[in-house]
């Protein structure tokens, strides 16, 4: 659109994009493109990065007992196995609005004894391969993502002994990162502090 609106032909901006991206362009595609009956990223599902409670309960899944992989040339899986039913119903559905999608299925593998929810994005894996100090500029934006982002990370990592719910993870960046959403709303704790298998643990009281 930048180069049309230059005065650009459709051989100039074939030309163009070929410089620039290295891939040749029928002028089907630019036409197609132009008069907007197409987009240029085909099929890919929209995502843009709002401070919401979903998409803080997203990250915080994901970081945590959530998996990313690639199969294939296009698709960009987001997966979660768990063996708590209604934890993955919710993820499903935090998952589909963050997509804006139908819910993806809840499905119970006995082989792994667990309930599995699997969804694809290029756009949302890209954005959670990002380092963590850049997903907190988000999640930081509004105390619902916060909520949100806790919840989740709690949800995966979390156990509950007595009175204190605790959290093990091996990546520091991230429990920092717990720790200041935890300080901002004023929740007390201990850690993160080193643990004997290896992880890192931090805390929340009573």
């Amino acid at each position: 659109m930048r180069h049309r609106a230059a005065g650009e032909s459709y051989n100039q901006i074939i030309r163009s994009v070929e410089e620039e991206f290295h891939v040749k362009l029928s002028k089907s595609h630019v036409s197609n493109w132009l008069r907007g009956d197409h987009l240029p990223d085909g099929s890919v599902r929209k995502f843009v990065p709002s401070p919401t409670a979903e998409l803080g309960y997203v990250i915080g899944v994901l970081l945590g007992d959530g998996s990313m992989s690639i199969c294939g040339d296009h698709n960009y899986r987001l997966k979660l196995r768990v063996t708590d039913r209604d934890f993955a119903q919710v993820f499903a559905g935090a998952i589909a609005t963050v997509l804006k999608r139908s819910v993806p299925p809840v499905r119970y593998h006995a082989k792994t004894n667990a309930w599995h929810v699997d969804a694809s994005s290029l756009l949302l894996q890209h954005f959670l391969t990002t380092p963590v100090a850049e997903l907190g500029t988000i999640i930081e934006q509004g105390e619902e993502c916060i909520c949100g982002f806790l919840r989740g990370f709690f949800d995966s990592e979390g156990n509950i002994f007595e009175r204190n719910l605790t959290a093990s993870n091996g990546d520091l960046a991230l429990l920092n990162l717990v720790c200041k959403c935890m300080r901002i709303l004023r929740i007390e704790f201990t850690g993160p502090h080193f643990v004997r298998k290896g992880g890192r643990k931090v805390m929340i009281r009573g």
